[in-house]
């Protein structure tokens, strides 16, 4: 298959925001205790108490932030439970998830593991049965330097210096009637939103605080903004792909969705500040986002809530969903994978021994993470493409017309680095591109390649590297020249 793509070097669409490739981690199942946290007494390899194996996986990715401790769990979550020596720590019952839970892990171990794998902290406020009292007492202990009661108190936990988080959630899903603590409509919402808004920035008024948002009601992120919106920087959605009956074909034109909900929650924010005369800018925190196999989530680790084990094709979506971030980098301010570890995870890791190994999505994220410009620039790419139109366990329709060959195109200005980021989706057949750059004028360039034996191609503890990236150096390169995209793969060429 024959495609033209013309890249627009000095045409800058916007700044691609570091924190689009974060990732979300929360008490559920086995991915914060036996995923990241084993205490330092175990036999497992660990960094004073997290997974060495671990750490060092997560960090290769490079997320940028990482939201805690929930999700669901958030909203019946008491984070003063959660801190001083672990052994006069409360064990509670956790009554999202139907389990006991240790507090073994809390806020000053959540903001160790930030540190080790350099990203910042993102905390998510018990806006469910909590109080706007209880949330502006953890912004104090994280984020005062002063002499007041919570600041001593995590000086007096060993941190003498404020962890500085700036990232902070006013809960998490409040439309949802399975969330504890759920609000009727936007204004409610907003109204609580207000509240815990005034208390949290009375202490800190540097934090950036993300609303509640919803990618299904427009009504509510209307309600929302104009309630509220004076106090936020950023609106919340979340999006899980969960299609039915539906070919490869579908799932890799779903990361289109993605595309499309962006589009309709940002034009509800524009309208909604206009009317309430708010001047600054409000952008959206996708700070959950995956896809979700229903029929097979539980199977492949019965002791790990959400367990799917992905595969190739998995990968590829993952991709296509990078490239609709960059291209939407205008109004998207982070994206959050959920989850990290053992729950529709990037990264598994064996529930009675030191394994893990990482699924072919951990690999997109590995493969574009490490090579993506500061901006967007503007591409055309002329090639056959497909119709799609899919079904969602939830009834939303998933339609879209897409290129076969999907691209996006990125630029270092710091180190004169130009990055294509392509994902072929065809089946059967390569896709031969004839680039035509300009205002660049590479002399060298590398291949990075994610592909494997057919879609399905899945890692696991006996195979971890069954599917794999490939590095490919590139000869002949210059201000036009052709490549060939192997068919289901994902290529990031990166050019200098």
């Amino acid at each position: 298959m024959k495609a033209t793509a013309f890249v627009h070097v000095a045409d800058a669409i916007g700044t691609i925001s570091p924190l689009i490739y974060g990732q979300f981690i929360e008490h559920l199942g086995r991915c914060i205790y036996g995923g990241l946290w084993v205490g330092e007494d175990s036999k497992i390899p660990n960094i004073r108490g997290f997974r060495r194996d671990v750490v060092e996986a997560v960090k290769a990715i490079r997320p940028g932030i990482v939201r805690y401790p929930g999700g669901n769990f958030a909203s019946a979550y008491h984070w003063e439970d959660g801190v001083g020596p672990r052994a006069q720590r409360p064990r509670r019952w956790d009554p999202t998830w139907k389990c006991e839970e240790s507090n073994q892990v809390g806020t000053d171990e959540f903001i160790d593991w930030c540190g080790m794998i350099a990203a910042q902290p993102y905390l998510c406020v018990n806006a469910g049965n909590g109080s706007a009292e209880e949330a502006a007492r953890w912004v104090e202990y994280c984020n005062l330097a002063g002499s007041t009661s919570h600041a001593a108190m995590r000086r007096a936990n060993g941190h003498d210096r404020p962890h500085g988080v700036r990232y902070w959630s006013i809960g998490n899903e409040l439309y949802g009637d399975w969330q504890i603590g759920h609000m009727a409509n936007g204004k409610e919402c907003a109204l609580r939103t207000r509240d815990f808004a005034h208390a949290m920035s009375c202490v800190d008024p540097s934090i950036e605080l993300v609303g509640v948002g919803t990618r299904h009601d427009p009504q509510w992120n209307w309600d929302m903004i104009q309630g509220s919106g004076r106090w936020l920087k950023h609106l919340s959605v979340h999006c899980y792909i969960h299609l039915k009956q539906h070919t490869l074909a579908d799932l890799l034109a779903a990361p289109e969705y993605f595309g499309q909900i962006l589009g309709h929650v940002s034009g509800t924010i524009s309208g909604a500040r206009r009317a309430a005369k708010i001047a600054h800018p409000i952008r959206i925190a996708l700070d959950e986002w995956n896809l979700w196999y229903h029929d097979v989530a539980s199977d492949n680790d019965p002791g790990s809530h959400l367990g799917q084990n992905t595969s190739l094709k998995d990968a590829l979506f993952t991709a296509s969903v990078f490239n609709v971030f960059h291209r939407n980098c205008g109004i998207l301010s982070m994206a959050n994978y959920a989850l990290t570890v053992n729950g529709l995870p990037l990264i598994y890791t064996h529930p009675d021994h030191d394994g893990m190994f990482c699924n072919p999505q951990y690999l997109a994220f590995q493969l574009y993470a490490n090579r993506t410009g500061e901006l967007c620039v503007r591409n055309h790419v002329e090639c056959d493409g497909y119709a799609s139109e899919a079904t969602s366990f939830y009834g939303e329709t998933c339609k879209a017309s897409v290129p076969y060959l999907d691209l996006s195109t990125s630029y270092s200005p710091s180190t004169r680095t130009l990055y294509l980021h392509a994902v072929n989706r065809h089946e059967t057949d390569a896709v031969e591109c004839a680039f035509d750059l300009r205002g660049a004028m590479p002399t060298a360039g590398t291949a990075h390649v994610l592909a494997g034996d057919g879609p399905d191609a899945r890692n696991d503890f006996t195979r971890p590297n069954a599917v794999r990236l490939v590095e490919q150096p590139l000869s002949g390169v210059g201000s036009s020249f052709t490549h060939r995209f192997p068919p289901l793969s994902a290529t990031v060429i990166e050019l200098h």
